[in-house]
């Protein structure tokens, strides 16, 4: 997002940092961020991996 950025790897470890506090990607926040934001971000992240084709535009949009 423009004020996050979220990863997810493969072997279960997760990423996320603050990009307004931490612009250079320093600090992972994820093992102290709210428990909701990650589950909005993990949500999304699946929107996205799962979508096809034009399905693709509506999962970009940021969830409310």
């Amino acid at each position: 997002t423009a004020d996050y950025t979220y990863v997810e790897y493969a072997n279960g470890e997760i990423e996320l940092y603050d990009l307004r506090a931490d612009p250079y990607q320093l600090q992972n926040i994820a093992d102290t961020a709210d428990p909701s934001l990650l589950a909005m971000l993990h949500e999304w992240l699946e929107a996205l991996r799962q979508c096809q084709a034009e399905s693709c535009r509506s999962a970009e949009l940021k969830p409310q």
